[in-house]
C-alpha cells in the first residue's frame, strides 16, 4: 500500500483504520509498522507517530548513481561466486514472474522479482549486500511506482539477460547490464537521454556486436 501510493506519501499509519482496511485485527498491523520502521518507508515523527515516508523525485539519480556502485559490485560477484542451487532460483524467479506477467498479475510479479534480488544479492557472497542495497532500492521503487507505474514494472528480458551472463561466470558482462538497466531506468524517468548515468566503458561499446552475436566467449581475452 505504501509502495503503490494507496497510502500517500506523509500520511499516519492509524491501525485500526489499516486493520479494518485489510479485514485483519490491530497486532499483525502493528507488527507490520514496526518492521518497517526499520526501513525507507516508514517514519517515526513525534506527535504524529508513525507515518509514510515522503518522497523527493528529485532524488532519483543520486539514489541510482549509488546503487550502480554496489550494484554493479555485486553484479560481478554474483557471476563469479553464485551456486548452482542459487542459478536453479534466479532461474524459477524468471520463469514464475514471466507467467505472472503475462497473466496480469503484477502483483504477483513484482514479489517474484524481489525474490530474484534476493538470491542475487547473497549469491555475491557478502552478507550485507543485500540491506545495504535495499536500502536504496526502496525509495527509488516508491517513486517510480507513483509517479510512473509503468516504470516500476518487472522487465523480465533484462533481468533473464543478466542471469544468463550469471551463467557464463561473465563478472564483467553483468556489471555492465546492470550498470546500463539503471541509467536507461534514470533517462526513461527523466525524459531524455542527454544526461545518462553510464553510457558504457569503451570496450563493452566495442563488443556489442559480439555479445549480440554470442560470440563473447571466444573474445574473453580482449576483456
Amino acid at each position: 500500500m505504501i509502495m503503490t501510493g494507496v497510502i500517500a506519501p506523509g500520511q499516519r499509519l492509524v491501525e485500526g483504520r489499516l486493520a479494518d482496511q485489510l479485514g485483519v485485527s490491530r497486532n499483525p498491523v502493528r507488527e507490520a509498522i514496526r518492521t518497517l520502521e526499520h526501513t525507507t518507508l516508514v517514519e517515526v515523527l513525534p506527535r504524529r507517530g508513525a507515518c509514510a515516508t515522503l518522497v523527493d523525485p528529485s532524488q532519483t539519480r543520486p539514489m541510482q548513481e549509488l546503487r550502480m556502485g554496489l550494484e554493479g559490485w555485486i553484479a560481478n560477484q554474483t557471476a563469479l561466486r553464485h551456486s548452482a542451487a542459487e542459478l536453479a532460483q534466479l532461474d524459477l524467479c524468471i520463469s514464475e514472474g514471466c507467467a505472472a506477467s503475462v497473466a496480469g498479475d503484477l502483483e504477483a510479479s513484482a514479489q517474484w522479482r524481489e525474490a530474484f534480488r534476493l538470491t542475487f544479492d547473497h549469491a555475491c557472497g557478502n552478507p550485507f549486500a543485500h540491506d545495504a542495497v535495499e536500502r536504496l532500492r526502496e525509495p527509488v521503487d516508491r517513486i517510480l511506482a507513483i509517479t510512473m507505474p509503468e516504470e516500476n514494472t518487472p522487465r523480465w528480458s533484462d533481468l533473464a539477460e543478466l542471469r544468463d551472463a550469471v551463467a557464463d561466470r561473465d563478472g564483467p558482462c553483468a556489471r555492465y547490464l546492470v550498470l546500463t538497466q539503471l541509467s536507461d531506468a534514470v533517462s526513461r524517468f527523466e525524459g531524455n537521454g542527454d544526461r545518462p548515468l553510464y553510457g558504457g566503458e569503451s570496450h563493452w561499446q566495442r563488443l556489442r556486436p559480439i555479445l549480440d552475436s554470442g560470440q563473447l566467449a571466444r573474445h574473453g581475452r580482449l576483456l
